[in-house]
């Protein structure tokens, strides 16, 4: 235990030695590109060891690296070739890109989501560099990585399961897209595995630092993106209603009636007029009433994706609360599977579709529900289902376009990776005791 302690400060040591001299070259005017090599060589390194340290079978940490050369050769491409592919693009990364430079000047008066304050947290360190700032997504991906070989542990996916989860992460065509290139997604996509994580540790464990670690994750996903909130679901229900004597979820009536006065007074607090206020000042679009906010919202959203070429479910609004019913399931099907096959305009499209997220969402849902007749029930399914399916819900009403969509699916998918390979997982392992109890019988 000690020496994974020196261990862990000796890395750590490691990172904040890569950033001192990245600073240092900095202060010397060093040409860039010294910096961007020494950057990615020195931390190409350490992601090197910390993949052999988790890595369980012998294929893993290649499968990583050459993952790893993928996205910087396509960091490269996009910031000194100007290559894009023609989906899911628009303009955020350059503007989010001109804030953050314009807060280097110290012009702070544009205010453009809190992304460009990390921008600005970099370019301190490594000079106005465009490539260091799409390289730290790598190393979010880097780190998420090695969440994943964690994951993979503890929830006892080995050999090929485990392979399978390194690889789709590592190689799937649009998560190199999105990783390689100045959004926010891997940030939040990092941020929502680790509070996943962190959850996992506190269920086996019960450490309540882990409590605390999962929802600070969900609190700095939040400051990125907002819609990260829901994330917050799933700690909840997991203190309220997860036994760590039972190792499982249990229904008492102590546990429903706690739930039930949490929620009730959630409900009563929304009637106080100074709870009312904040929210109506949080969300303006709120204060005429539930539907007309929603669907002044949603005329906001067609108005400002108009050009978009991959636009669905345009010009619908909510006539009445069931519609928001109808409405949640048909913007749930177009997030998880855009570019749907029925809208697809050119080959781009098709390529889009299998080369995203959409087949392993696909795929994650059918092993999930041939799981359940399986297993009925299974803790860790069960978080992870309620992981994912409050994001896919919370992002698919933020969507009205096939290309938002399959940047938004890339913030869960280490998730959904999961979902389907432990589904997959109860499935092998029920048919094989299945059939090691026929031969019993047989004999």
């Amino acid at each position: 235990m000690i020496e994974r302690i020196r261990a862990s400060k000796y890395r750590g040591l490691l990172w904040i030695a890569i950033i001192g001299i990245l600073y240092l070259m900095t202060l010397l005017h060093i040409p860039m590109v010294v910096k961007n090599l020494f950057l990615v060589t020195s931390s190409s390194i350490c992601l090197y060891m910390l993949w052999k340290e988790n890595s369980e079978i012998k294929w893993e940490v290649p499968v990583l690296i050459l993952g790893l050369f993928a996205r910087v050769a396509f960091a490269c491409l996009d910031v000194y070739a100007g290559f894009e592919l023609p989906i899911g693009g628009g303009d955020d990364g350059i503007t989010f890109m001109h804030t953050a430079i314009e807060y280097c000047q110290r012009d702070f008066h544009r205010q453009y989501t809190r992304y460009p304050y990390v921008l600005y947290a970099i370019f301190q360190i490594t000079g106005i560099n465009q490539f260091a700032a799409q390289y730290a997504n790598i190393l979010c991906w880097g780190f998420g990585a090695v969440l994943l070989q964690k994951l993979c542990k503890r929830l006892k996916m080995n050999g090929i399961l485990r392979l399978l989860v390194i690889l789709v992460a590592a190689w799937l065509p649009t998560n190199i897209w999105i990783t390689s290139i100045l959004y926010r997604d891997t940030y939040v996509m990092l941020l929502l595995l680790m509070s996943y994580y962190f959850l996992v540790c506190w269920m086996q464990e019960r450490k309540y630092s882990s409590i605390a670690g999962s929802m600070v994750a969900v609190f700095l996903a939040v400051l990125l993106h907002g819609g990260s909130i829901v994330a917050l679901i799933p700690i909840a229900v997991t203190i309220l209603f997860y036994s760590y004597k039972d190792q499982s979820f249990v229904l008492n009536r102590k546990k429903i009636y706690t739930g039930i006065a949490l929620i009730t007074g959630g409900i009563i607090a929304l009637f106080i007029p100074q709870v009312q206020q904040i929210i109506i000042n949080k969300f303006s679009f709120l204060e005429n009433g539930l539907i007309d906010g929603i669907n002044a919202w949603l005329a906001m959203k067609y108005d400002y994706t108009a050009d978009a070429g991959s636009n669905y479910l345009m010009h619908r609004y909510l006539s009445g609360y069931f519609d928001i019913i109808v409405m949640t399931v048909q913007k749930i099907y177009y997030h998880m599977f855009s570019p749907v096959p029925h809208m697809w305009r050119d080959m781009i499209d098709a390529i889009a579709f299998f080369g995203s997220s959409a087949p392993i969402y696909l795929i994650a849902m059918v092993l999930w529900i041939g799981s359940i007749f399986y297993k009925a029930f299974d803790s860790n399914r069960f978080l992870l289902f309620m992981e994912t399916s409050v994001t896919i819900v919370i992002y698919a009403w933020g969507n009205v376009n096939g290309g938002t969509a399959i940047r938004h699916r890339e913030k869960i998918l280490g998730l959904m990776i999961l979902l389907a390979v432990y589904s997959l997982n109860i499935i092998l392992q029920k048919r094989k005791e299945r059939k090691n109890c026929e031969k019993l019988s047989e004999n």
